[in-house]
């Protein structure tokens, strides 16, 4: 297959599914940016206020409300309208993913009734109820959550780094250095191809898990009937082990490097006191350096959660590019041809001739060459 008609993956697919919702996708994303805009401006005048209060304090002179009114309704304004740019996000991405979800569904449903009952033979209940409610859920989730997320995530770090720049670039850049030693931390370890595998194992055995609680319950009372209940349980049981040692191997092997990257991620205050002190130490005057350590003190503090958020997005759309595989799974499973569909019945006989069946890995022919007319 050439590159032109490779089939999308993960966000891109789910895009291509969007349809014409993507315009409102679009809207929202760009909406969201806004919002981090308006959530970037404080920053600047809470770094103009501690200015002019070093600066009075340390000439004697007095500070007055009317210095910093400008400053407050600038800081007012930002709100308000960061308030109505998240709020206006929210509605379009949330109207556009409960639109999808339903296309999705209808989508999906009207598939499993025209491909071959071999599919819910090879396949547990649990599996299909996984595939059409979390599955379908999830990617409701990501679209109205977190792909505004996304472009928040990647616009309020980027503005903060932009104003903690314009700032001090010396301070900027020792509190960018733990940050940039936790991604490449995280960086190797998401490029360890075991890593992925991990990851795939645990979900795959999650959903034989599901399918196989599923089928014990409902299927209790003939268990009971046939005095199989012990047989029964030793697949439950078998099937939740399974899925204990999975989530136990991938906690283990992500424990050194998540545990490395979150050492390093919160660490901004370690390494900026230490900076603080020696810029304080060759400065001649206080009043020019105070306000920027007492700035980047709480504006590195708050720069942790939007990189959180970004991490925590970059693993949403790992789970949504192996939910989109199972999805287009079962919508690439071939179609029964149907013949004479549409066609007005005259006759109802049944006729079979020189039928041959078997089902998928038995080997075993259940019909062969069977010929019979039923009138």
């Amino acid at each position: 297959m050439d590159k032109t008609s490779k089939k999308k993956e993960g966000i891109a697919r789910l895009m291509e599914l969007a349809g014409t919702k993507k315009a409102g996708l679009t809207a929202a994303c760009t909406l969201s940016v806004l919002s981090s805009v308006c959530r970037i401006i404080p920053y600047f005048t809470i770094y103009r206020v501690l200015q002019m209060l070093i600066s009075c304090y340390s000439s004697g002179e007095t500070f007055t409300f009317a210095s910093v009114r400008t400053l407050v309704l600038i800081t007012a304004a930002s709100a308000v309208l960061y308030g109505v740019f998240a709020y206006s996000s929210a509605m379009l991405s949330h109207g556009a993913a409960f639109d999808i979800l339903y296309e999705l569904r209808m989508k999906l449903m009207e598939k499993m009734g025209r491909i071959s009952s071999g599919y819910y033979t090879a396949n547990t209940q649990g599996s299909v109820k996984k595939l059409l409610i979390e599955d379908v859920e999830q990617i409701e989730g990501f679209i109205a959550h977190s792909m505004c997320e996304v472009a928040a995530a990647i616009a309020t770090p980027l503005l903060t780094i932009i104003v903690l720049f314009i700032v001090d670039w010396r301070l900027t850049l020792v509190s960018l250095l733990p940050i940039i030693c936790s991604f490449v931390i995280l960086a190797m370890a998401l490029k360890k191809p075991d890593g992925s595998q991990h990851q795939k194992n645990m979900a795959d055995c999650k959903t034989k898990m599901e399918g196989t609680i599923i089928e014990y319950i409902h299927g209790m009372s003939v268990i009971k009937i046939f005095g199989g209940t012990k047989n029964a349980f030793k697949r439950y049981e078998t099937d939740m082990n399974a899925f204990t040692r999975s989530v136990h191997d991938t906690a283990y092997y992500n424990a050194n490097g998540m545990g490395l990257y979150y050492a390093f991620f919160g660490a901004q205050v370690l390494f900026l006191l230490p900076a603080s002190i020696i810029m304080l130490a060759h400065s001649n005057a206080y009043a020019e350096v105070l306000p920027k350590i007492l700035f980047f003190l709480v504006v590195c503090a708050g720069l942790k959660e939007p990189l959180e958020n970004m991490m925590n997005v970059s693993i949403d759309s790992t789970k949504i590019n192996v939910g989109m595989k199972r999805i287009d799974e079962l919508l690439d499973e071939p179609e029964i041809t149907l013949v004479g569909e549409g066609k007005l019945l005259t006759k109802f006989d049944i006729a079979f001739d020189n039928v041959s069946f078997t089902y998928p890995g038995s080997g075993i022919y259940a019909c062969d060459r069977v010929s019979f007319n039923l009138p």
